[in-house]
């Protein structure tokens, strides 16, 4: 009776310790963060990064004459997993047109980030309205940045973030004036400018516009008054 009661608690343990030695594998390769709408990059911005995490020895090449990645290539080796940071350097896109291009990393999946250089600079406020071309194509794409403004006039912030030393915002109107910090050179960064806007006596609306400029690129800022009511 022991005999046989033994003998099925042995076949268990037997069973166990082989499943314990089976060899189990891990395999994944992603971008962190996931963007599957893709990265948008602005038209004075040179660097950027993002990070691969994968259980695999990985390459990576990329699809586009305007930027370029490194690392290329990496070995996870003993570590059962890695998390690699690319680095992104990228031309400033002076072009007057919208471009994308495409990093494809080859590990046990075969991945892709698209990248979406834009031929505008990165104004916060006032918030830009994009419009499509024809075909819906990004490079026909296009952002205005407006904002409209009472009779009374007033002040307005305008916040932007600049990626090189030296950015401008200049008034083309003698209604507009930037006030807080006074026009100059703007270092890279977040800013937040005070704009000074007169009463509008007239009576008719009238529009001035604001130019920042950064990196040799320009995108306006259209200010839109309305007329005195009578």
């Amino acid at each position: 009776m022991k005999t046989s009661a033994i003998l099925p608690l042995a076949a268990t343990v037997m069973a166990l310790a082989a499943c314990s030695e089976a060899t189990y594998e891990n395999h994944m390769t992603m971008f962190y963060p996931q963007e599957p709408s893709g990265r948008t990059i602005y038209a004075d911005q040179t660097v950027d990064s993002t990070s691969v995490i994968s259980y695999d020895d990985w390459t990576a090449q990329v699809e586009g004459d305007w930027f370029t990645i490194s690392p290329t290539s990496w070995k996870v080796g003993s570590t059962e997993s890695a998390q690699v940071r690319i680095d992104i350097a990228m031309q400033t896109n002076t072009t007057g047109q919208n471009r994308s291009g495409r990093i494809l990393v080859d590990g046990y999946d075969k991945i892709g980030l698209t990248l979406y250089q834009t031929k505008w600079l990165n104004i916060l406020a006032p918030s830009g309205s994009i419009s499509e071309g024809s075909d819906d194509s990004i490079a026909d794409n296009d952002m205005t940045f407006s904002t409209v403004m009472s009779p009374a006039g007033g002040t307005y912030t305008v916040s932007f973030r600049v990626y090189a030393d030296g950015a401008t915002l200049t008034s083309g109107a003698d209604w507009l004036t930037v006030t807080s910090p006074s026009t100059g050179t703007f270092k890279a960064g977040l800013h937040n400018v005070t704009v000074s806007v007169a009463e509008n006596t007239g009576d008719a609306v009238r529009n001035g516009q604001l130019t920042l400029t950064s990196a040799g690129i320009s995108t306006p800022i259209t200010f839109t008054q309305l007329a005195k009511q009578d």
